[in-house]
């Protein structure tokens, strides 16, 4: 079904071929009828992984820019700043009204804060609709992902951090780690790229002061023990995981409330801090098993650099990426970091 289904699809850009995605899409609303009815299918992660082989196989054969015409652009550092402290007061952002001093004003910050440092993929932050369709439980990041070091590099990590610890926080001696989740990028289920990231508190601007002050409200909510580690670590005002769909059109209303062109807001998504991370650290001049490991894409190379990662190391390593501007190198110099391309790239 699905070799038939993308061999008959129409492009829909002239001069170009349809993505394999999209036949999986459409196998995928097949099997949820499936579903309604109770009907056996096949091992969707098996599918899936012939899909990318086909998908790779393409890419050799016709090139990126026919496979994929529209990928989509890192953020410069201009509009990253003006995305982070530029919002203009009482903007609405999908269902949120942006306000800075806000739980969600405080929320938007530290997205950005964190992306820019770490590269989550949006499927690791917030909530699918196929998840809240369905009624599973949120396995993105969420404050058990957490570990605070307040009192210099001697100390033993703290996952339940007390108000009191958070409200006094020393500059460049305090640390925030955050552990991810094993990446959806590994088709056969094995762990990798969950080595924590480090966040030196440098500051109130810091993305640890930003992830500090997420934990504040959290603990403001009254949340103790397990309720305070199950807590999404990017969440609304009622507690609850921001949603996949909301955040792609708060992202759509930012831009437009800051002025982007249409045609140039086209080409960012989420996706965009992810690529952004990737290009300043290669405008630092870190080579590609360095850039891999820090964007957590499965290979053996890049995990053996990764597993030797000091946590002050790993932080001046990204500190190194503050001084360049994502603009300053061109993508097709990187690593492959799109999922569709990561196999075939880091084979």
């Amino acid at each position: 079904f699905c070799m038939d289904r993308y061999f008959t699809m129409e492009p829909r850009t002239k001069g170009t071929v349809p993505k394999v995605s999209s036949a999986f899409q459409s196998y995928l609303a097949v099997r949820r009828r499936f579903d309604e009815r109770s009907i056996p299918h096949l091992n969707i992660q098996e599918i899936a992984k012939m899909l990318k082989g086909l998908g790779n196989a393409l890419l050799e054969e016709l090139g990126e820019e026919v496979l994929l015409p529209n990928r989509k652009q890192p953020f410069p550092n201009e509009l990253y700043t003006q995305l982070t402290h530029w919002i203009p007061e009482g903007t609405r952002l999908g269902r949120f009204a942006y306000y800075s001093k806000t739980r969600f004003g405080r929320t938007w910050k530290g997205i950005l804060k964190v992306l820019d440092f770490s590269g989550f993929r949006k499927a690791e932050w917030t909530l699918s609709a196929g998840t809240k369709r369905k009624g599973h439980r949120f396995k993105g990041l969420k404050l058990r992902n957490l570990a605070f070091r307040f009192n210099g590099d001697s100390e033993v990590p703290t996952r339940t951090p007390t108000l009191q610890q958070l409200r006094s926080m020393k500059i460049n001696v305090s640390l925030i780690f955050l552990y991810p989740g094993p990446s959806k990028s590994d088709p056969d289920g094995t762990v990798f790229g969950t080595k924590a990231i480090p966040f030196l508190y440098t500051g109130e601007d810091s993305a640890a002061a930003a992830i500090r002050d997420m934990v504040i409200d959290a603990l403001e909510d009254g949340l103790e023990g397990e309720k305070f580690l199950d807590r999404a670590l990017f969440a609304d005002d009622s507690g609850m995981p921001l949603e996949a769909g909301h955040m792609d059109d708060a992202l759509h209303d930012a831009l437009q409330a800051l002025r982007v062109p249409p045609e140039l807001a086209r080409k960012y998504s989420w996706h965009s801090v992810r690529i952004r991370l990737a290009c300043k650290l290669r405008a630092a001049h870190k080579d590609d098993h360095t850039i891999q490991a820090c964007v957590r894409w499965r290979s053996s190379k890049a995990l053996d650099i990764y597993a030797r990662f000091e946590p002050r190391f790993y932080w001046s390593l990204l500190m190194d990426t503050v001084v360049h501007d994502a603009t300053s190198v061109e993508i097709s110099t990187l690593p492959e970091i799109d999922e569709e391309r990561r196999l075939r790239a880091l084979q």
